[in-house]
């Protein structure tokens, strides 16, 4: 009896631990850490236990998550420790199964022995007492009462306060759980609220903005229904038609348009639409009860609801401008064809003239110099006036000779002798032709042309010609005692030769037109320097004929003047001058190597070549991989210098490019980068270069690694 009046006291004082944890305001407010907490408190007092925990299942229930753990000896709570499903089977399986899980000797007890070595030693944990927590049928966790010490027998009265603590434990989870989704809700709702009312404010503002662009857009626009009838027009259409909104709404075009035929029209391109569904080829249209009278481009498109055209959209824009506008530049146009017609006629007339002054002017010249030469015959009479006659005589033959070379090549008449020729014998006699000019101003010429190796298909007096009216013009334009250079070079197929001076140069406005007829730099008063501006020009068309091409270079005045002829190099025949075993690695003279330069910059390009060619090697240079590609074909290169980064074709391609060529496949290839990790040189390596040298080149170093490349196959011969 009296056992039982205890037991029944402990179940009121446990009920009115429970009506209180009901009662939290914690529990009301879902506020699931402050009512675990209170709840592992009440259990640890009402069931005499050191430790008290709440565990929820993951969402993939592979593990226990701990919520709250009290130990009331030191007053602590903790979280967040895990428990293995897979760890404890035959726990997890009496979890399911019982109403609680009594364990007097939990060490023994085989539901929770599985835990001795993890947990309860360690813990010196005697007895537990856990109870499963369900909520809406499906369990979802665990409280456990823990007694630290020896084994403990549970009374029946404990295993029920266990369960009811776990009812309680449920009721907390379940609570809290509504109020997420409460407070998960409203937060959702406030968001779509939110945004609900941001797009009502963007389609009012998108809505506004359309309404603003028809009503002030500055062209026409109108809708049709489907019975082709207007249902909304803006306003500049309005003034176009002279009939206001509220009279067109609701009628067709031909009842508001003006012009019948205009109006006719808009309706059939309506109907179109309206039956195809797709939009309509623009026309012209005009209006005639407007001065002057203007043009408009209609167009219409259809305006679909889901598959059926729901209305039509029509266009109409003022081209009037662009009309008027296309009638003036065809007039324009014309007026241009035959101001150029008449220009043509009259450049024509003048080319004629000049050929028939020149004829006219050798016709007394012929017998004057007949004259002089009889009276050099006679005594010594008149010796000063007979020379000044000579001189005036042969200077007037020059300018009549210039004037008749002018106007052949202006009509395409002039007549070349053309047979293979070696440069330099055309260089000797324009230094033949021009050498009364050069010591009359005591001009020194350096000369640096070589004898064979520069043959081209042409006409050797022409060419004399070229050069002989060069080399007069840069002693013209040099101060006495100037210093005169020319060279000759191969460059990619081309014979080059450079007229360079260190006279008065040239200015840079002057440099587009310097090879057009009559054009001259400025002279003196005096006119010292003579002549009619036609030397340049007969070298162009002279050059020109040849397939060839001048230039001309200066920085501008006082900086000298350079001048460079590129003519084309005889084609020889390809079996006289290819190896048939491919084998370029015989130097042409000595030590002296065909090397192709590749470099993007333009600049380190040509720097590299002219240091090269100062050895007595023979170059050419590219800056792109195609044009490389190219120039090896014709130049034959024994060794390549090649830049890895180039544009179009990279190095490494430019390089295998190379190898394949007919005849190149002993081709020494030297990878000129900036480039220098020891995988940059590996890379190399592998791709058949012979040699990496690291930008800036050092020349003589690139030097001595020719002669090493190349050393090995001079031993042998």
């Amino acid at each position: 009896m009296e056992e039982q009046e205890t037991t029944a006291g402990m179940l009121a004082t446990v009920g009115r631990m429970l009506a209180k944890l009901v009662r939290s305001s914690a529990l009301e407010r879902g506020d699931e850490k402050l009512a675990l907490g209170q709840l592992t408190e009440t259990a640890t007092a009402a069931l005499g236990v050191e430790r008290a925990s709440v565990w929820r299942f993951s969402e993939d229930r592979s593990r226990l998550d701990c919520l709250d753990l009290y130990e009331r000896p030191i007053g602590i709570h903790s979280c967040g420790q895990i428990s293995s499903v897979q760890a404890a089977p035959a726990y997890f399986k009496a979890l399911d199964s019982e109403r609680a899980i009594a364990a007097s000797d939990a060490l023994a007890d085989p539901r929770t022995s599985e835990f001795a070595e993890t947990y309860l030693i360690p813990q010196r944990i005697g007895a537990t007492l856990d109870a499963p927590i369900w909520v809406s049928g499906r369990l979802v966790g665990v409280i456990c009462h823990e007694h630290v010490g020896e084994a403990r027998v549970w009374q029946p009265w404990e295993e029920l306060v266990a369960g009811a603590f776990a009812d309680c434990a449920s009721m907390i989870l379940a609570t809290s759980e509504r109020v997420r989704q409460a407070q998960a809700l409203a937060e959702y709702g406030s968001k779509l609220e939110q945004l609900v009312d941001e797009r009502t404010k963007r389609l009012r503002a998108e809505r506004k903005l359309l309404e603003t662009v028809f009503a002030t857009a500055p062209y026409g626009m109108a809708f049709f229904d489907r019975e082709g009838r207007y249902v909304r027009i803006n306003d500049w259409l309005v003034r176009l038609n002279g009939v206001s909104a509220e009279a067109t709404i609701g009628k067709r075009p031909s009842e508001v348009i003006r012009d019948p035929g205009g109006a006719r029209a808009c309706e059939q391109m309506i109907a179109s639409v309206l039956a195809t569904g797709k939009p309509s080829e623009p026309f012209e249209m005009s209006s005639d009860h407007v001065v002057p009278h203007p043009t408009f481009l209609v167009s219409a498109y259809p305006i679909a609801d889901d598959e059926d055209v729901a209305c039509v959209g029509c266009f109409v824009v003022e081209i009037t401008a662009q009309r008027v506008s296309e009638s003036e530049r065809a007039q324009l146009l014309e007026r241009e064809r035959a101001a150029r017609e008449e220009a043509e006629a009259a450049n024509r007339a003048k080319d004629e003239f000049l050929a028939m002054l020149g004829h006219e002017l050798r016709n007394p010249l012929s017998p004057i110099q007949t004259a002089l030469y009889l009276m050099e015959r006679l005594e010594d009479v008149a010796f000063d006036e007979r020379a000044v006659i000579a001189r005036q005589v042969n200077h007037l033959s020059r300018l009549v000779d210039d004037v008749l070379d002018v106007a052949r090549i202006t009509r395409g008449k002039i007549e070349l002798r053309v047979d293979p020729v070696e440069l330099s014998e055309a260089v000797a006699k324009g230094i033949e032709l021009a050498s009364p000019a050069l010591e009359r101003r005591g001009h020194f010429l350096e000369v640096d042309v070589p004898d064979i190796g520069l043959e081209v298909h042409g006409d050797c007096d022409r060419l004399a010609q070229v050069i002989s009216n060069l080399l007069n013009n840069a002693a013209k334009f040099t101060p006495k005692g100037g210093r005169i250079q020319i060279r000759g070079s191969r460059v990619a197929g081309h014979a080059v030769l450079t007229v360079r001076d260190n006279g008065a140069g040239i200015p840079k406005e002057l440099l587009p037109k310097l090879f057009d007829a009559f054009v001259q730099g400025e002279r003196q008063l005096d006119r010292s320097q003579g002549g009619l501006g036609l030397g340049l020009a007969i070298v162009r068309g002279i050059v020109a004929a040849h397939g060839g091409e001048v230039t001309a270079a200066s920085e501008g005045n006082g900086t000298g003047a350079e001048f460079t002829i590129r003519i084309p190099l005889l084609v020889e025949n390809p079996s006289a001058v290819q190896p048939d075993d491919g084998d370029y690695s015989v130097p042409l003279r000595g030590g002296r190597r065909r090397i192709l330069v590749v470099d993007d910059n333009v600049d380190a390009a040509h720097m590299l070549a002219r240091a090269l060619e100062q050895f007595g090697h023979e170059t050419t240079t590219a800056f792109d991989g195609p044009t490389a590609v190219a120039l090896a074909t014709e130049f034959r290169p024994q060794l390549a210098l090649l830049d890895l980064g180039l544009p179009v074709m990279d190095g490494f391609e430019l390089a295998s490019r190379l190898k394949e060529l007919p005849g190149l496949g002993a081709i020494k290839l030297v990878a000129v980068t900036g480039y220098g990790r020891p995988g940059d040189l590996e890379r190399t390596k592998q791709a058949g270069f012979a040699e990496h040298m690291v930008k800036p080149i050092e020349v003589f170093k690139l030097e001595n690694v020719l002669e090493t490349l190349f050393e090995p196959q001079e031993q042998s011969a």
